[in-house]
């Protein structure tokens, strides 16, 4: 099962590098990461980021020239999203390394809705 991860950024793309790492260090591997640049300014330096992970992560990067909010930048990466279920990273968070490991099996084994 694909899971599709969301990460929609606005400035804070110097702990960008830090969401990533935190993907690329996952125990289930089935995803592909969307980064949505939500209006910032800083276009080249996102994908520079993102030409460092391109090797051992699935990243696609849709680039927006408006800031139209967090919700506008889930929607259009939910739009492009080929995964069965959808995660959200903001910028400047990260992942446990198992966390989609634990997830799908809460998922599998009905101890989550």
């Amino acid at each position: 099962m694909k899971i599709s991860v969301i990460i929609p950024i606005y400035k804070n793309v110097k702990l960008l590098k830090d969401s990533l790492q935190s993907l690329k260090q996952q125990s289930y591997k089935a995803f592909e990461v969307i980064v949505v640049n939500d209006g910032s300014t800083e276009t080249s330096q996102i994908a520079k980021i993102i030409q460092k992970f391109q090797d051992e992560l699935e990243i696609k990067l849709i680039n927006s020239r408006l800031n139209r909010g967090v919700s506008c930048a889930l929607n259009s990466g939910i739009k492009k999203a080929k995964g069965k279920y959808i995660s959200w990273l903001s910028s400047d968070d990260y992942f446990h390394p198992k966390k989609f490991e634990y997830q799908l099996k809460a998922i599998k084994n009905k101890k989550i809705c």
